[in-house]
């Protein structure tokens, strides 16, 4: 080997030997990034959990950077796909393992790639850009957080605190040491920042105007009471940028707690708020002389002297009250809500469903799952996640509740939710649709978007024994400058992640139009894996079927369960009509309505005059609206179809119209419009069911059980209207999946049942006779028989029509005739039971 080549080998040598070194400090400096951001210890030591946690919030990071930055996500090499886009969903993080061979066995160095990640997480470009930054050539190591920024300040005293954002003092601490720190550092604006602070509190918090008595008194900051010359909470500041008292400023409070004797005011609760390092021997002097106040009767019931970390501490804990009763409170108004527009003032417990399958038959859900839910004394203790990072091991618990339309998810929810919080199981209550997409970014977004919800579109009771409700200021939780939104996130988050005896509740999943497709879907899980919560989904089986190969890819933990409501049967129909005796103060007249009700239900004869609505809790209840006025066995049975299914279907549009601007259950709603709405889900249904008519060799009409979804998609373009998905027509309509989705099958739909699809049969007849329009073989169904039970439907329309429109009755008279013309007609068949119906002849 020559010498110039003995040199390069010694050269490759010496640059592969130096680019070790330089990985090796490279891990050890991310080791204690991640140590300082997370205060759980040196990655060394972190358990399996800690790890998967990590990983997960890694990819959720990385990926939001590199949808901002094209730089990012090329350096990374994220694929695109055929039409240029980085496709994100390629992309995943290193493995368990991995991260256990760079940092715990310190085995492996890591890939280039690895490298990349880490340093793009912390907010840098590249693995070289973090190097460069962190300077990692020299041995001195310099950590980054507001050890830098408070370096800065001490070495340069101009600069003004007021130009400091929580932000940074946030970088790598937790809440209580951040908000601290940022407090710390204020001088003229202290008690700008904590009036601000406090005006989230308390919002009738006043400031106290200079030559006034409350100013003579040390008095601050107030908060009136409701009765006349008391005040709720008085506060006194004492701004000593953060030095340590002297003996006069200890004197300075024992003074201004001499002042506030001199009140006139009845005071509930004084505080004295010192940015100021306090010794434990001023505490207890100061403290002493705070007792008198309770003792001399000038203070009723609280006073503290907080330093800025007790008082922040103060504060978290007065918003875990605030978090706590904001649960209760929505959940209070969801139910309130719920109960009002279902006019549901009861529930019955004993109802059908199946486990895992649909052959198994059970009774009472509610009981079966909550019984083996477990109290957990702590409540909604945040103060426990800060000395405490987890409460117990404990593996998450993911649950679905599937049913057709109508068979009381929500209903089965709000009562689980009612169960559990009297037995102390801490349970929220959230309907997915409030849910925009950009709230399963990450857990941050997340948990901000719930306290969204909680905070900004429910009631706030006014007195915890009150059922009196008060709006409450409107908060933005997307103001990350905003100190009292940043605490309640922070720690509600870090609430959610760690704790795993919390239960939460996702209604209607199928109610979010991002679950519609596998991208969507996997946002969703993705960022709930991040929760170590017990979570409840509750989904139409309408869109179970239709997705579940979706919903198993995009799941990477396996479901606990899976309940399946049912129909339900003449006993049950029957136990829910005695108890809605029961709860309501009918009149006799009412009470006897409903008794002969429940005759015909007992004697099976109800199907001839409700078909199969009864067994449908959803339109049960609508129905026994009717039977209580009267004439019940008289009602026209098409009416009756359409009042209810029209119900179903506003309910259904209510939760896309009433209260989620933001994100439409469905894209065919016109806001503006919601009949043009649902002209267009009867059309469709009208329409296949017409595709759905066949008649055998004796002209005898048979309806077909089910039709693919390619007829009805092509039947769909055919009406030339808004173009919108299967999934959308089976979560607006009364079809739904007869198996799940498969590649190889013809997806294939029905109607949910029988007397559905006969009476929107029925309606199509009814339509070619009032509009027409149809081919020779439309009009060549009249020569067929149909089921007793489309021509009774069938006839209720025409005698409605004859009530309400006489002239457009005659022209479907005169259309009936030019039909019957020229055709000799089986007695059976559908034309001529009509023609001895309504037309005279001879």
């Amino acid at each position: 080997m020559g010498t110039a080549m003995l040199l390069q080998t010694q050269n490759t040598h010496n640059q592969y030997l130096n680019s070790m070194a330089i990985t090796e400090k490279f891990w050890e400096q991310i080791a204690l990034d991640i140590q300082e951001q997370y205060k759980n210890g040196h990655p060394t030591h972190w358990k399996k959990q800690d790890i998967h946690l990590f990983l997960s919030k890694l990819e959720n990071q990385i990926i939001s950077f590199c949808q901002k930055s094209t730089e990012k996500a090329d350096t990374l090499k994220i694929p695109k796909n055929k039409k240029g886009k980085y496709n994100f969903d390629a992309f995943n993080t290193i493995s368990y393992h991995t991260f256990r061979r760079i940092f715990v066995t310190k085995e492996s160095l890591g890939k280039e790639n690895t490298c990349h990640q880490f340093a793009i997480y912390f907010g840098f470009d590249s693995f070289q850009d973090y190097v460069n930054a962190k300077e990692l050539k020299n041995e001195k190591k310099e950590n980054t957080g507001f050890n830098t920024i408070q370096k800065q300040i001490e070495s340069n005293p101009t600069v003004l605190a007021q130009e400091l954002s929580y932000q940074q003092c946030k970088q790598g601490h937790n809440s209580v040491d951040a908000a601290s720190w940022y407090f710390q550092q204020l001088k003229e604006n202290f008690s700008n920042q904590i009036y601000i602070l406090l005006k989230s509190l308390y919002p009738r918090i006043q400031k106290t105007p200079v030559n006034t008595s409350f100013a003579e008194n040390k008095i601050d900051f107030s908060v009136p009471a409701f009765a006349p010359n008391e005040l709720d909470h008085a506060f006194y500041l004492k701004n000593f940028y953060n030095q340590p008292l002297e003996k006069k400023e200890v004197e300075n409070c024992l003074d201004a707690i001499e002042k506030i004797k001199e009140c006139k005011q009845s005071i509930f609760a004084y505080t004295i708020i010192c940015n100021g390092q306090i010794t434990d021997e001023q505490k207890i002097l100061i403290e002493n002389k705070l007792q008198e106040l309770i003792k001399e009767g000038v203070v009723e019931y609280v006073v503290n002297i907080f330093d800025i970390s007790d008082f922040i501490k103060d504060c978290l804990g007065q918003i875990n009250s605030i978090i706590r009763d904001q649960i209760i409170a929505a959940n209070h108004k969801y139910a309130k809500d719920y109960q009002q527009r279902m006019e549901q003032d009861f529930y019955l417990q004993e109802v059908p469903f199946s486990i895992n399958d649909k052959n198994s038959s059970y009774l009472n859900p509610l009981e079966y799952l909550t019984k083996n839910q477990t109290t957990k004394d702590s409540g909604w203790s945040l103060m426990e996640i800060l000395t405490q990072r987890t409460l117990e091991e404990k593996t998450e618990e993911w649950n679905f509740i599937i049913s057709e339309f109508g068979f009381g998810k929500t209903s089965l929810f709000l009562n689980i939710f009612k169960e559990l919080k009297q037995r102390n199981i801490q349970t929220l209550f959230i309907p997915i649709a409030q849910l925009d997409e950009n709230a399963f970014e990450s857990t941050n977004h997340f948990s901000r978007a719930i306290l969204h919800i909680l905070y900004n579109k429910v009631y706030k009771f006014q007195e915890e024994d009150n059922l009196q409700l008060q709006p409450i200021p409107f908060t933005n939780f997307h103001n990350t400058n905003d100190i009292f939104v940043e605490l309640m996130v922070n720690e509600f988050e870090r609430m959610l992640i760690n704790r795993s005896d919390l239960i939460f509740l996702l209604d209607g999943l199928d109610e979010n139009h991002i679950a519609y497709n596998f991208i969507g879907l996997k946002k969703i899980f993705k960022c709930l894996e991040n929760f170590r919560f017990t979570c409840f989904f509750s989904v139409r089986e309408e869109f179970w079927y239709d997705k579940q190969k979706n919903i198993q890819l995009a799941l990477k933990k396996p479901i606990k369960e899976k309940i399946f409501l049912k129909e339900w049967n003449e006993q049950v129909i029957n136990n829910f009509v005695e108890k809605y005796i029961e709860v309501k103060q009918l009149t006799p007249t009412a009470q006897k309505h409903l008794n002969n009700f429940q005759n015909l239900v007992k004697q099976g004869d109800y199907q001839k005059y409700y078909g199969d609505i009864p067994k449908r809790p959803l339109f049960l209840n609508m129905l026994i609206q009717d039977v209580i006025k009267g004439n019940y066995q008289q009602q026209n049975l098409s009416s009756l179809y359409q009042t209810y299914l029209q119900e179903k279907f506003h309910i259904d549009l209510e939760r896309a119209f009433e209260d989620n601007t933001e994100l439409p259950s469905i894209e065919l709603l016109d806001k503006e419009d919601a009949a043009k709405v649902l002209r267009k889900i009867f059309s469709v249904l009208t329409n296949v069911s017409s595709l759905m008519i066949i008649n055998d060799e004796n002209l005898d009409a048979v309806l077909l059980s089910d039709i693919t979804e390619e007829k009805i998609e092509k039947m769909v373009q055919l009406l030339k209207e808004k173009t919108f998905s299967i999934t959308e027509i089976l979560l607006n309509s009364v079809l739904i999946p007869i198996s799940k989705r498969e590649i190889s099958d013809d997806f294939r739909v029905k109607f949910a049942h029988k007397s559905f699809q006969e009476y929107f049969t029925a309606r199509y007849l009814f339509n070619l006779l009032k509009y027409p329009a149809g081919d020779q073989r439309d009009y060549d169904m009249f020569q067929y028989k149909f089921d007793e039970s489309i021509f009774r439907f069938l006839l209720g329309m025409l005698e409605r029509e004859q009530q309400k429109h006489p002239h457009s009755f005659k022209d479907c008279l005169t259309m009936l005739s030019l039909i019957l013309q020229n055709q000799s007609l089986r007695e059976m068949a559908l034309g001529k039971k009509l023609q001895n119906r309504f037309l005279k002849f001879g």
